[in-house]
This record gives structure tokens, sequence and C-alpha cells, in this order.
């Protein structure tokens, strides 16, 4: 009698061990098996997190309302932004940096970011949330998104909050 429960116990284990590896070969980056595509992994970071100051990042750049561009090299983001003082220099090697101006009717409750990676396209999508005071901000957003060899298009989406 007791075999028998070796036995399912066995075959209990056996069972969670394939479904387990089954599971994880499944959460691999997947590649397009006709044209050979593999998605790099994309992660954006905010220019906050290279922050080496107590204070926030405040940030202006140069360009005109309602509108964004890709900075590749230090040299554009020199004719373009100014930061603030204790700014750490991006490695524009590694970095690409999506920035814009955005007019808001009422002020700023809430700003997103999500980048939707394919074979053909890299989608950022920036949504800003308006909030219910009567002030009306200019947003200045930005990300840094990893060099691909595909250049991202940027969305940016004003929702009420």
């Amino acid at each position: 009698m007791k075999n028998i429960y070796k036995i399912r116990l066995f075959i209990l284990l056996c069972l969670g061990i394939f479904l387990c590896v089954a599971c994880l070969s499944s959460c691999t980056n997947k590649s397009d098996e006709e044209t050979g595509c593999v998605m790099p992994d994309l992660r954006p970071l905010s220019l906050d997190s290279l922050n080496t100051c107590k204070t926030p990042i405040v940030i202006d750049v140069n360009l005109p309302e309602n509108e964004y561009t890709i900075i590749q090299t230090q040299e554009r983001f020199n004719e373009l932004v100014t930061p603030s003082q204790c700014f750490t220099p991006i490695d524009f090697s590694k970095y690409e940096l999506v920035i814009g101006k955005k007019q808001l009717s009422s002020n700023l409750a809430d700003l997103g970011y999500e980048l939707a990676q394919s074979c053909e396209s890299n989608l950022l999508n920036i949504t800003l949330k308006k909030g219910r005071l009567t002030i009306a901000p200019i947003v200045v957003y930005h990300l840094l998104i990893p060099k691909s060899n595909i250049p991202p298009t940027v969305k940016v989406e004003v929702t009420d909050f």
C-alpha cells in the first residue's frame, strides 16, 4: 500500500516539474520564426532615477508647446535642454531622451508612460491626466529609452482625472 502512495507522489512530482518547465519556457523572449525578429527588452527610465540631488529635477526644453523631440547626442541636449544645477549626465551611447512640452487647461494630476514593443515599432504612450484646479501649466515630460534599431514613435494623450 505504501508503494502505491510513493508511485502517486512520484507521478505528481514529475507532473509538477513538467508544468514548471513548460511555464518558464513560455515566459522567455519570443522570436518571430519567419523573420527571425527578437525583441530587445527596452525598459524606460525616468530622469529622476539619475537625480543625485535631494531636490526634484527641474528641466526646461526649448521646443514649441505641444511638441516633442528625441535627443540622441549630448550636443543636441545642450542646444535644447536647460537642466537643474546638479543634473547627472545622460549616457547617450545607451539611451535616447524623449522630451516634450504640453499645455494643459488645468493642473497635472498624474503622468504615465507605457512602451509597447513589436518587431516593427516601439510606441511610447505618454498619458497626462488633468486635475480639477484652474491652474493651466505647461508640462515638460521626459523619459530615457534604451537605444534600439527602431526609433520610438511617441503618442501624447491628455485625459481628465
